[in-house]
Protein backbone atom coordinates (compact mmCIF):
# COMPACT_ATOMS: atom_id res chain seq x y z
CA UNK A 1 0.00 0.00 0.00
CA UNK A 2 0.78 3.44 -0.23
CA UNK A 3 -0.43 4.82 3.09
CA UNK A 4 -3.40 5.80 1.92
CA UNK A 5 -5.38 2.78 1.66
CA UNK A 6 -4.53 2.34 -1.88
CA UNK A 7 -3.11 -0.78 -3.30
CA UNK A 8 -0.49 0.77 -6.21
CA UNK A 9 1.04 -1.34 -9.31
CA UNK A 10 4.74 -1.76 -9.44
CA UNK A 11 6.71 1.80 -10.15
CA UNK A 12 8.38 0.45 -13.31
CA UNK A 13 5.80 0.38 -15.28
CA UNK A 14 2.13 2.25 -15.39
CA UNK A 15 0.20 0.13 -17.60
CA UNK A 16 1.32 -3.22 -16.90
CA UNK A 17 0.21 -6.35 -19.33
CA UNK A 18 -2.65 -8.50 -18.36
CA UNK A 19 -0.94 -11.37 -16.59
CA UNK A 20 -1.71 -13.86 -13.72
CA UNK A 21 0.59 -12.63 -11.83
CA UNK A 22 -0.99 -9.34 -11.79
CA UNK A 23 -1.06 -7.24 -7.72
CA UNK A 24 -4.97 -6.52 -8.60
CA UNK A 25 -6.46 -2.67 -9.13
CA UNK A 26 -5.83 0.40 -6.90
CA UNK A 27 -8.95 0.52 -4.51
CA UNK A 28 -10.12 4.23 -3.19
CA UNK A 29 -13.22 5.31 -1.06
CA UNK A 30 -15.75 7.39 -3.24
CA UNK A 31 -18.45 9.32 -3.21
CA UNK A 32 -21.74 7.21 -4.30
CA UNK A 33 -23.89 9.94 -6.19
CA UNK A 34 -26.89 7.44 -5.79
CA UNK A 35 -27.20 7.41 -2.24
CA UNK A 36 -24.43 9.76 -1.43
CA UNK A 37 -22.73 7.57 1.06
CA UNK A 38 -18.97 6.29 0.70
CA UNK A 39 -18.73 2.95 -2.01
CA UNK A 40 -15.44 1.79 -3.76
CA UNK A 41 -13.66 2.45 -6.65
CA UNK A 42 -11.36 0.52 -8.06
CA UNK A 43 -9.00 1.05 -10.94
CA UNK A 44 -7.05 -0.80 -13.31
CA UNK A 45 -3.90 0.62 -15.53
CA UNK A 46 -3.32 -2.34 -17.83
CA UNK A 47 -2.85 -2.78 -21.67
CA UNK A 48 -5.08 -4.69 -23.66
CA UNK A 49 -3.13 -7.14 -26.08
CA UNK A 50 -2.85 -5.56 -29.69
CA UNK A 51 -5.24 -2.64 -28.96
CA UNK A 52 -3.80 -0.10 -26.70
CA UNK A 53 -3.40 1.33 -23.01
CA UNK A 54 -6.89 1.68 -20.96
CA UNK A 55 -7.66 2.31 -17.35
CA UNK A 56 -10.49 0.34 -16.23
CA UNK A 57 -12.90 1.28 -13.17
CA UNK A 58 -15.11 0.04 -11.56
CA UNK A 59 -17.74 1.69 -8.76
CA UNK A 60 -19.66 -0.34 -5.69
CA UNK A 61 -21.49 0.89 -3.06
CA UNK A 62 -22.36 -1.85 -0.12
CA UNK A 63 -25.15 0.85 1.10
CA UNK A 64 -27.53 0.94 -1.93
CA UNK A 65 -25.68 -1.57 -4.21
CA UNK A 66 -25.26 1.00 -7.11
CA UNK A 67 -22.79 -0.02 -9.58
CA UNK A 68 -20.97 1.66 -12.51
CA UNK A 69 -18.05 0.25 -14.74
CA UNK A 70 -16.37 2.30 -17.30
CA UNK A 71 -13.53 2.48 -19.66
CA UNK A 72 -11.04 5.02 -20.68
CA UNK A 73 -8.07 5.32 -23.06
CA UNK A 74 -4.61 5.69 -21.41
CA UNK A 75 -2.58 5.94 -24.64
CA UNK A 76 -2.35 8.79 -27.07
CA UNK A 77 -5.20 10.76 -29.78
CA UNK A 78 -4.76 9.66 -32.85
CA UNK A 79 -2.90 12.34 -35.35
CA UNK A 80 -6.51 12.62 -36.90
CA UNK A 81 -10.26 12.28 -36.29
CA UNK A 82 -12.27 9.62 -37.73
CA UNK A 83 -15.40 9.52 -39.02
CA UNK A 84 -17.13 5.35 -39.83
CA UNK A 85 -19.54 5.48 -41.65
CA UNK A 86 -21.35 1.60 -42.56
CA UNK A 87 -24.59 0.25 -43.99
CA UNK A 88 -26.01 -2.52 -42.52
CA UNK A 89 -27.84 -4.57 -44.77
CA UNK A 90 -28.15 -7.65 -42.94
CA UNK A 91 -29.23 -8.92 -39.83
CA UNK A 92 -25.85 -10.33 -39.10
CA UNK A 93 -24.42 -6.94 -39.69
CA UNK A 94 -25.89 -6.08 -35.80
CA UNK A 95 -23.29 -8.32 -34.65
CA UNK A 96 -20.58 -5.75 -35.63
CA UNK A 97 -18.24 -4.44 -32.43
CA UNK A 98 -17.53 -0.77 -32.36
CA UNK A 99 -15.16 0.83 -30.00
CA UNK A 100 -16.69 3.93 -29.08
CA UNK A 101 -14.01 6.46 -27.10
CA UNK A 102 -14.81 9.50 -24.65
CA UNK A 103 -15.53 11.66 -27.22
CA UNK A 104 -17.30 9.72 -29.81
CA UNK A 105 -20.80 10.16 -30.75
CA UNK A 106 -22.81 7.25 -32.64
CA UNK A 107 -25.63 8.64 -35.17
CA UNK A 108 -28.28 6.83 -36.99
CA UNK A 109 -29.44 8.79 -39.81
CA UNK A 110 -32.91 6.86 -40.75
CA UNK A 111 -33.76 7.06 -37.05
CA UNK A 112 -32.75 10.67 -36.60
CA UNK A 113 -31.11 9.65 -33.22
CA UNK A 114 -27.68 10.20 -31.67
CA UNK A 115 -26.03 8.14 -28.82
CA UNK A 116 -23.99 11.51 -27.86
CA UNK A 117 -20.73 11.39 -25.98
CA UNK A 118 -21.72 11.82 -22.41
CA UNK A 119 -23.63 8.84 -22.96
CA UNK A 120 -22.19 4.92 -23.01
CA UNK A 121 -18.90 6.30 -23.09
CA UNK A 122 -15.50 3.93 -23.21
CA UNK A 123 -17.25 1.02 -24.10
CA UNK A 124 -16.82 -1.74 -26.58
CA UNK A 125 -20.59 -3.46 -27.81
CA UNK A 126 -22.41 -4.43 -30.56
CA UNK A 127 -24.75 -2.36 -32.94
CA UNK A 128 -27.42 -4.35 -31.13
CA UNK A 129 -25.85 -3.94 -27.94
CA UNK A 130 -25.83 -0.49 -28.31
CA UNK A 131 -29.71 0.27 -29.49
CA UNK A 132 -30.35 -2.55 -26.27
CA UNK A 133 -29.25 -0.31 -23.86
CA UNK A 134 -30.40 2.68 -25.30
CA UNK A 135 -33.81 0.81 -25.04
CA UNK A 136 -33.10 0.01 -21.49
CA UNK A 137 -31.97 3.56 -20.34
CA UNK A 138 -35.22 4.98 -22.04
CA UNK A 139 -37.52 2.79 -20.71
CA UNK A 140 -36.50 3.34 -16.86
CA UNK A 141 -38.52 6.49 -16.59
CA UNK A 142 -41.33 5.67 -18.31
CA UNK A 143 -43.42 5.12 -15.49
CA UNK A 144 -43.14 8.54 -14.16
CA UNK A 145 -43.10 10.15 -17.66
CA UNK A 146 -47.17 8.54 -17.66
CA UNK A 147 -48.00 10.34 -14.72
CA UNK A 148 -46.49 13.39 -15.64
CA UNK A 149 -46.77 13.59 -19.26
CA UNK A 150 -48.47 11.23 -20.61
CA UNK A 151 -47.99 12.40 -24.17
CA UNK A 152 -44.22 12.56 -24.04
CA UNK A 153 -44.55 8.98 -22.77
CA UNK A 154 -46.36 8.21 -25.67
CA UNK A 155 -44.27 9.42 -28.03
CA UNK A 156 -41.17 7.54 -26.69
CA UNK A 157 -43.23 4.04 -26.55
CA UNK A 158 -43.48 5.01 -30.28
CA UNK A 159 -39.82 5.46 -30.38
CA UNK A 160 -39.05 2.84 -28.42
CA UNK A 161 -41.24 0.42 -30.58
CA UNK A 162 -38.98 1.60 -33.98
CA UNK A 163 -35.99 1.14 -31.76
CA UNK A 164 -36.87 -2.54 -31.40
CA UNK A 165 -37.65 -3.06 -34.91
CA UNK A 166 -34.40 -2.09 -35.83
CA UNK A 167 -32.71 -3.50 -32.76
CA UNK A 168 -34.03 -7.21 -34.16
CA UNK A 169 -33.44 -6.38 -37.93
CA UNK A 170 -37.06 -6.12 -38.65
CA UNK A 171 -36.03 -2.78 -40.62
CA UNK A 172 -33.11 -3.01 -43.14
CA UNK A 173 -30.59 -1.39 -44.55
CA UNK A 174 -30.14 1.68 -42.27
CA UNK A 175 -26.95 3.30 -41.50
CA UNK A 176 -24.77 3.64 -38.61
CA UNK A 177 -22.48 6.45 -38.26
CA UNK A 178 -19.38 6.86 -35.76
CA UNK A 179 -17.56 10.57 -35.25
CA UNK A 180 -14.51 10.61 -33.05
CA UNK A 181 -12.09 13.65 -33.17
CA UNK A 182 -9.61 11.73 -30.57
CA UNK A 183 -9.29 9.13 -33.59
CA UNK A 184 -9.69 5.87 -31.12
CA UNK A 185 -13.06 4.66 -31.76
CA UNK A 186 -13.20 2.16 -34.40
CA UNK A 187 -16.48 -0.29 -36.57
CA UNK A 188 -15.04 -4.15 -37.27
CA UNK A 189 -14.56 -4.86 -40.47
CA UNK A 190 -15.56 -8.30 -40.99
CA UNK A 191 -13.93 -8.67 -44.37
CA UNK A 192 -10.06 -7.43 -43.15
CA UNK A 193 -7.44 -6.93 -44.44
CA UNK A 194 -9.85 -6.42 -47.16
CA UNK A 195 -12.03 -3.63 -48.39
CA UNK A 196 -15.74 -3.50 -46.80
CA UNK A 197 -17.82 -2.40 -49.92
CA UNK A 198 -20.80 -1.34 -46.57
CA UNK A 199 -18.36 0.80 -44.60
CA UNK A 200 -16.22 3.63 -46.01
CA UNK A 201 -13.58 5.70 -43.27
CA UNK A 202 -12.48 9.43 -43.34
CA UNK A 203 -9.98 10.60 -41.35
CA UNK A 204 -10.31 14.38 -40.80
CA UNK A 205 -8.13 17.07 -39.47
CA UNK A 206 -9.48 18.36 -35.98
CA UNK A 207 -10.97 21.79 -35.71
CA UNK A 208 -9.42 24.69 -33.16
CA UNK A 209 -13.11 23.52 -30.51
CA UNK A 210 -12.22 19.90 -31.47
CA UNK A 211 -8.50 20.46 -30.09
CA UNK A 212 -9.70 22.33 -27.17
CA UNK A 213 -12.37 19.22 -26.38
CA UNK A 214 -9.70 17.41 -25.88
CA UNK A 215 -7.28 19.54 -24.01
CA UNK A 216 -4.65 19.91 -26.73
CA UNK A 217 -2.99 23.33 -26.86
CA UNK A 218 -2.79 24.98 -30.29
CA UNK A 219 -0.38 27.82 -29.47
CA UNK A 220 3.00 26.92 -31.05
CA UNK A 221 4.71 28.96 -28.52
CA UNK A 222 6.29 27.13 -26.21
CA UNK A 223 7.34 28.11 -22.03
CA UNK A 224 10.10 31.03 -22.64
CA UNK A 225 9.47 31.19 -26.65
CA UNK A 226 6.93 34.13 -26.57
CA UNK A 227 5.24 32.11 -29.59
CA UNK A 228 8.46 32.54 -31.72
CA UNK A 229 9.86 29.92 -34.38
CA UNK A 230 13.48 28.95 -34.18
CA UNK A 231 15.24 26.95 -36.81
CA UNK A 232 19.12 25.99 -36.99
CA UNK A 233 21.15 25.12 -40.07
CA UNK A 234 20.61 21.32 -41.42
CA UNK A 235 24.69 21.22 -41.21
CA UNK A 236 24.75 21.38 -37.92
CA UNK A 237 21.79 20.71 -35.72
CA UNK A 238 24.02 22.15 -32.82
CA UNK A 239 24.81 25.18 -33.91
CA UNK A 240 23.31 28.54 -32.56
CA UNK A 241 19.13 28.96 -32.51
CA UNK A 242 18.25 31.89 -34.65
CA UNK A 243 15.06 33.00 -33.32
CA UNK A 244 12.15 34.89 -35.30
CA UNK A 245 10.36 37.46 -34.24
CA UNK A 246 7.59 39.52 -35.57
CA UNK A 247 10.09 42.74 -36.13
CA UNK A 248 12.64 40.13 -38.03
CA UNK A 249 11.45 38.25 -41.04
CA UNK A 250 14.04 36.18 -42.51
CA UNK A 251 13.42 34.90 -46.66
CA UNK A 252 12.31 31.73 -46.65
CA UNK A 253 12.84 30.63 -50.22
CA UNK A 254 13.06 27.23 -51.60
CA UNK A 255 16.85 27.59 -51.33
CA UNK A 256 16.95 28.29 -47.77
CA UNK A 257 14.31 25.47 -47.05
CA UNK A 258 16.58 23.33 -48.85
CA UNK A 259 19.30 24.07 -46.29
CA UNK A 260 17.82 24.45 -43.50
CA UNK A 261 16.14 22.34 -40.35
CA UNK A 262 13.28 24.27 -39.08
CA UNK A 263 12.65 24.06 -35.76
CA UNK A 264 9.52 24.99 -33.64
CA UNK A 265 7.56 23.60 -30.06
CA UNK A 266 4.94 21.97 -30.68
CA UNK A 267 2.24 20.35 -27.81
CA UNK A 268 2.70 16.41 -27.01
CA UNK A 269 -0.39 15.28 -27.23
CA UNK A 270 0.20 12.51 -25.37
CA UNK A 271 1.51 13.48 -21.80
CA UNK A 272 0.31 17.97 -22.92
CA UNK A 273 3.72 19.25 -22.64
CA UNK A 274 6.20 21.24 -25.19
CA UNK A 275 8.34 19.29 -27.45
CA UNK A 276 9.75 20.11 -30.74
CA UNK A 277 9.34 19.53 -34.26
CA UNK A 278 11.67 19.65 -37.16
CA UNK A 279 10.33 20.29 -40.89
CA UNK A 280 12.52 20.38 -43.69
CA UNK A 281 12.08 20.37 -47.50
CA UNK A 282 13.65 17.54 -49.27
CA UNK A 283 14.57 17.26 -53.38
CA UNK A 284 13.58 13.54 -54.29
CA UNK A 285 15.28 12.52 -58.01
CA UNK A 286 13.43 12.58 -60.92
CA UNK A 287 10.31 13.27 -58.82
CA UNK A 288 9.52 16.17 -56.42
CA UNK A 289 10.00 18.35 -53.40
CA UNK A 290 8.91 16.86 -50.14
CA UNK A 291 8.33 18.01 -46.46
CA UNK A 292 9.86 15.88 -44.20
CA UNK A 293 8.28 16.39 -40.35
CA UNK A 294 9.54 14.57 -37.01
CA UNK A 295 8.20 15.62 -34.05
CA UNK A 296 9.83 14.40 -30.69
CA UNK A 297 8.68 14.83 -27.15
CA UNK A 298 11.60 14.45 -24.33
CA UNK A 299 9.81 14.45 -21.73
CA UNK A 300 7.38 11.42 -22.18
CA UNK A 301 9.37 9.95 -25.39
CA UNK A 302 6.85 10.03 -27.83
CA UNK A 303 8.01 10.56 -31.65
CA UNK A 304 5.98 10.59 -35.22
CA UNK A 305 7.02 11.32 -38.49
CA UNK A 306 4.66 12.48 -41.54
CA UNK A 307 5.52 13.22 -45.63
CA UNK A 308 3.86 15.68 -47.22
CA UNK A 309 4.10 16.97 -50.75
CA UNK A 310 5.33 20.48 -52.08
CA UNK A 311 4.46 22.16 -54.93
CA UNK A 312 1.69 22.11 -56.75
CA UNK A 313 -1.53 20.03 -57.16
CA UNK A 314 -1.09 17.54 -59.74
CA UNK A 315 -3.71 17.65 -62.75
CA UNK A 316 -3.84 13.75 -62.97
CA UNK A 317 -3.47 10.31 -59.84
CA UNK A 318 -0.73 8.17 -60.23
CA UNK A 319 -0.68 4.34 -60.09
CA UNK A 320 2.71 2.42 -59.51
CA UNK A 321 3.28 -1.33 -60.13
CA UNK A 322 6.46 -2.77 -58.38
CA UNK A 323 7.17 -6.12 -59.37
CA UNK A 324 9.69 -7.25 -56.42
CA UNK A 325 12.01 -10.49 -57.36
CA UNK A 326 14.61 -10.46 -55.04
CA UNK A 327 16.35 -8.77 -51.99
CA UNK A 328 17.56 -5.65 -53.80
CA UNK A 329 14.01 -4.57 -54.43
CA UNK A 330 13.17 -4.56 -50.97
CA UNK A 331 15.54 -1.83 -50.44
CA UNK A 332 13.96 0.52 -53.59
CA UNK A 333 12.71 3.82 -51.51
CA UNK A 334 9.20 3.97 -50.92
CA UNK A 335 7.42 7.71 -50.77
CA UNK A 336 3.82 6.90 -49.50
CA UNK A 337 1.47 9.68 -49.15
CA UNK A 338 -1.59 10.15 -47.07
CA UNK A 339 -3.75 9.66 -49.71
CA UNK A 340 -2.33 6.78 -51.35
CA UNK A 341 -3.88 3.20 -51.11
CA UNK A 342 -2.20 -0.30 -51.01
CA UNK A 343 -2.97 -3.18 -52.90
CA UNK A 344 -0.53 -6.92 -53.06
CA UNK A 345 -2.85 -8.97 -55.38
CA UNK A 346 -1.11 -12.18 -54.26
CA UNK A 347 -2.27 -12.15 -50.49
CA UNK A 348 -5.63 -10.25 -51.83
CA UNK A 349 -4.81 -7.60 -49.41
CA UNK A 350 -6.03 -3.51 -49.64
CA UNK A 351 -5.40 -0.78 -47.59
CA UNK A 352 -7.37 2.13 -48.28
CA UNK A 353 -6.45 5.46 -48.64
CA UNK A 354 -5.03 7.24 -45.40
CA UNK A 355 -4.14 3.98 -43.86
CA UNK A 356 -0.48 3.86 -42.41
CA UNK A 357 -0.28 7.76 -42.94
CA UNK A 358 1.77 9.23 -45.01
CA UNK A 359 5.76 7.50 -44.88
CA UNK A 360 8.74 7.26 -46.31
CA UNK A 361 10.36 4.61 -46.65
CA UNK A 362 11.22 1.15 -48.11
CA UNK A 363 9.39 -1.85 -49.88
CA UNK A 364 11.15 -3.99 -47.35
CA UNK A 365 9.86 -1.28 -44.22
CA UNK A 366 6.35 -1.03 -45.97
CA UNK A 367 5.59 -4.52 -45.74
CA UNK A 368 6.82 -4.54 -41.85
CA UNK A 369 4.42 -1.32 -41.04
CA UNK A 370 1.73 -3.84 -42.77
CA UNK A 371 2.24 -6.13 -41.45
CA UNK A 372 2.54 -4.51 -37.46
CA UNK A 373 -0.64 -2.56 -38.55
CA UNK A 374 -2.69 -5.92 -38.96
CA UNK A 375 -1.14 -7.60 -35.59
CA UNK A 376 -2.34 -4.29 -33.70
CA UNK A 377 -5.89 -4.53 -35.07
CA UNK A 378 -8.01 -6.25 -32.40
CA UNK A 379 -10.75 -7.25 -34.55
CA UNK A 380 -8.36 -9.20 -36.19
CA UNK A 381 -6.39 -10.71 -33.29
CA UNK A 382 -7.40 -11.27 -29.75
CA UNK A 383 -10.09 -12.27 -27.98
CA UNK A 384 -12.66 -10.72 -30.58
CA UNK A 385 -10.85 -12.42 -33.76
CA UNK A 386 -11.22 -15.73 -32.00
CA UNK A 387 -14.96 -15.14 -31.54
CA UNK A 388 -15.89 -14.09 -34.47
CA UNK A 389 -13.47 -17.43 -35.88
CA UNK A 390 -15.52 -20.10 -33.62
CA UNK A 391 -18.94 -18.57 -35.38
CA UNK A 392 -17.54 -18.81 -38.64
CA UNK A 393 -15.58 -22.04 -38.18
CA UNK A 394 -12.29 -20.76 -38.08
CA UNK A 395 -12.13 -19.58 -41.35
CA UNK A 396 -11.37 -16.18 -40.59
CA UNK A 397 -8.33 -16.91 -38.34
CA UNK A 398 -6.97 -19.55 -41.11
CA UNK A 399 -6.82 -16.27 -43.67
CA UNK A 400 -4.89 -13.90 -41.82
CA UNK A 401 -2.33 -16.43 -40.28
CA UNK A 402 -1.85 -17.75 -43.96
CA UNK A 403 -1.39 -13.60 -45.15
CA UNK A 404 1.28 -13.17 -42.14
CA UNK A 405 2.76 -16.38 -43.51
CA UNK A 406 3.01 -15.04 -47.14
CA UNK A 407 4.21 -11.99 -45.51
CA UNK A 408 7.03 -13.19 -43.73
CA UNK A 409 8.35 -14.86 -46.81
CA UNK A 410 7.94 -11.74 -48.84
CA UNK A 411 10.23 -9.60 -46.34
CA UNK A 412 13.07 -12.31 -45.95
CA UNK A 413 12.62 -12.38 -50.33
CA UNK A 414 11.89 -15.91 -50.48
CA UNK A 415 8.67 -14.88 -52.44
CA UNK A 416 8.09 -12.64 -55.58
CA UNK A 417 4.87 -10.22 -54.96
CA UNK A 418 3.21 -7.19 -56.47
CA UNK A 419 3.17 -3.88 -55.03
CA UNK A 420 0.46 -1.61 -56.45
CA UNK A 421 0.51 1.81 -55.00
CA UNK A 422 -2.81 4.12 -56.46
CA UNK A 423 -2.69 7.80 -55.56
CA UNK A 424 -5.17 10.07 -56.57
CA UNK A 425 -3.15 13.26 -55.68
CA UNK A 426 -0.09 11.46 -57.22
CA UNK A 427 2.53 12.23 -54.56
CA UNK A 428 3.78 8.80 -54.07
CA UNK A 429 7.28 7.53 -55.62
CA UNK A 430 8.45 3.87 -55.74
CA UNK A 431 12.86 4.28 -56.59
CA UNK A 432 13.78 3.32 -60.26
CA UNK A 433 16.73 1.85 -60.09
CA UNK A 434 17.38 2.38 -63.79
CA UNK A 435 17.06 5.68 -63.98
CA UNK A 436 16.88 7.48 -66.05
CA UNK A 437 16.32 4.52 -68.08
CA UNK A 438 13.11 2.96 -67.79
CA UNK A 439 12.45 0.03 -65.17
CA UNK A 440 11.66 -3.37 -66.47
CA UNK A 441 10.14 -4.00 -62.73
CA UNK A 442 8.15 -0.70 -62.60
CA UNK A 443 5.03 0.54 -64.36
CA UNK A 444 3.99 4.04 -63.44
CA UNK A 445 0.80 5.12 -65.01
CA UNK A 446 -0.62 8.45 -64.88
CA UNK A 447 -4.59 8.78 -64.70
CA UNK A 448 -7.78 11.18 -64.71
CA UNK A 449 -9.22 11.60 -61.17
CA UNK A 450 -12.91 10.88 -61.65
CA UNK A 451 -15.38 13.52 -60.08
CA UNK A 452 -16.11 11.56 -56.82
CA UNK A 453 -12.31 11.28 -56.04
CA UNK A 454 -12.14 15.39 -56.78
CA UNK A 455 -14.69 15.17 -54.43
CA UNK A 456 -13.69 13.50 -51.88
CA UNK A 457 -10.41 15.44 -51.84
CA UNK A 458 -12.50 18.80 -51.82
CA UNK A 459 -10.59 20.07 -55.07
CA UNK A 460 -14.01 21.37 -56.52
CA UNK A 461 -13.41 23.77 -53.75
CA UNK A 462 -10.69 25.44 -54.47
CA UNK A 463 -10.85 28.56 -56.32
CA UNK A 464 -7.43 29.40 -57.63
CA UNK A 465 -8.65 32.62 -60.16
CA UNK A 466 -10.71 35.58 -59.89
CA UNK A 467 -11.07 35.22 -56.09
CA UNK A 468 -9.61 38.55 -55.27
CA UNK A 469 -12.34 40.15 -57.51
CA UNK A 470 -15.22 37.98 -55.94
CA UNK A 471 -14.19 39.00 -52.19
CA UNK A 472 -14.07 42.61 -52.97
CA UNK A 473 -17.58 42.79 -55.12
CA UNK A 474 -19.16 40.94 -51.65
CA UNK A 475 -17.54 43.85 -49.87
Amino acid sequence: TNGKGMDAPAEDTVFADISGEDEGPMRMESLCMNCHEQGETRLLLTRIPFFKEVVLMAFTCKHCHYRNNEIQFGGSFGDKGVTYKCVLQEAKDLNRQIVKSDYARLLFPELDFEIPTETQRGTLNTVEGYLSQTIDALSEGQVVRRALSPETADKIDAFLQKLTEYKDGKVLPFTVIVEDPSGNSFIENPLAPLPDPQMTVVHYERTREQNMMLGISESLGGEGTGGQVKYLTGENTDAKVKVVGEESEPSLNVDTYNEDVMRFPTTCNVCGTSGETRMCLTDIPHFKQMVIMSFLCDHCGYKSNEVKSGGAIPDKGRKILLQSKNRLDLARDVLKSETAAICIPELDLAMSEGTLGGKFTTVEGLLNDIQSSLKSNSFLMGDSAAAAAAAGGGQGTSTINNIFDQLALMINAEKEFTLEIDDPMGNSYIQNLCSPDPDPQLTVEDYTRSWDQDEELGLHDIKTEGYIEENTNKE
